[in-house]
């Protein structure tokens, strides 16, 4: 789902989705991307929360130029009217992602909080799905622009195992090369447990456990997904 060019007056709400990608029959880029779209204001922002994410994946398994994220804002833009803004992205589910879980790639006043990302890097034969690049969150100003201020990334548990150089597991839970004091871009407090490693090596046992807790949350909440809601 891209929302592209898209001025969201009143807010919006992304909310309660379930998308389950199959390796080897889905290839999809970014999951959520709000492409140069903003919320009107802090009071009024782009709500992307609650919803699940399985399978963020290329149609080639090994392909590490794979560049797809579970939900990511995006867009190259110098101009505060045009620039992605005032979304809020919250208590989100990821899992099993080839790249990254949730990231900001552009634009301002983008709070991400309290969303849960396990991805254990393989799929069910002990083949790397994970590119050397991936990481469960990121903070990255990806078109060097100008109008990249008042981020935050915060409370985000779970955690991520990629293949490092040599073929060998490693956790990459959070990339910021754009932190930064002067431009707000704050890096908060983060629970990573790292559970896909847990045992001492990689297992895919976690991820299918946030499924049943994404369950667990639907019923809690009295919400229906799918054609019968």
């Amino acid at each position: 789902m891209i929302l592209n060019h898209s001025l969201v007056a009143n807010g919006g709400d992304i909310s309660w989705n379930q998308v389950i990608d199959t390796p080897g029959s889905s290839s999809v880029e970014d999951v959520i991307n709000i492409f140069l779209s903003h919320g009107q204001s802090e009071e009024n922002p782009i709500r992307i929360h609650d919803n699940y994410i399985q399978g963020v994946l290329s149609a080639a398994e090994t392909d590490d130029d794979y560049t797809g994220d579970g939900i990511t804002t995006d867009g190259a833009s110098n101009d505060l009217r045009t620039a992605t803004g005032f979304v809020d992205i919250y208590n989100n589910q990821v899992v099993h992602t080839a790249n990254a879980g949730i990231g900001i790639a552009a634009g301002h006043d983008i709070i991400v909080t309290g969303n849960n990302i396990v991805s254990c890097g393989k799929d069910t034969n002990g083949q790397w799905i994970a590119t050397t690049s991936a990481q469960a969150t990121f903070m990255w100003n990806a078109y060097n622009s100008n109008v990249f201020f008042n981020n935050s990334i915060s409370g985000t548990s779970g955690g991520l195992v990629r293949p490092n150089s040599s073929n060998n597991p490693e956790i990459e839970d959070l990339w910021s090369p754009d932190a930064s004091t002067s431009a707000n871009n704050v890096i908060g407090t983060n629970f990573f447990t790292d559970p896909c490693m847990s045992g001492g090596d990689v297992s895919l046992g976690p991820e299918l456990a946030v499924y049943g807790q994404w369950l667990n949350k639907l019923t809690s909440e009295s919400q229906t997904i799918g054609a019968g809601q």
